[in-house]
């Protein structure tokens, strides 16, 4: 999977993250969201206001299945390339297929 434009990217992964949360993968959903967290953070893409609560949400329902388990998660997106996040939900997509 190539994107090419970063924050198409980082849309993608916000919606992968939400069909993740719904799909009871609240780990992969929390590992997502910090992918994207450090792809907007790293090329200054904001996240529009109409995403904004969106991700809110996801955060939410992922941080209260998780507890503490939420920040591991969320720190391994961190650290994920763009490559390595859009690699991740290709992985967890077709494992369900």
């Amino acid at each position: 999977l190539e994107i090419g434009n970063q924050q198409c990217a980082a849309h993608c992964l916000e919606n992968a993250a939400a069909w993740a949360q719904r799909s009871g993968r609240a780990m992969d959903a929390a590992t997502l969201l910090g992918s994207s967290t450090a792809l907007r953070l790293d090329t200054g893409i904001p996240t529009p206001d109409y995403e904004t609560f969106l991700f809110d949400q996801i955060v939410v329902a992922a941080r209260d299945e998780l507890g503490d388990s939420f920040a591991d998660a969320w720190d391994r997106g961190l650290e994920l390339s763009m490559q390595q996040a859009l690699d991740f939900v290709q992985e967890i997509t077709s494992s369900t297929a």
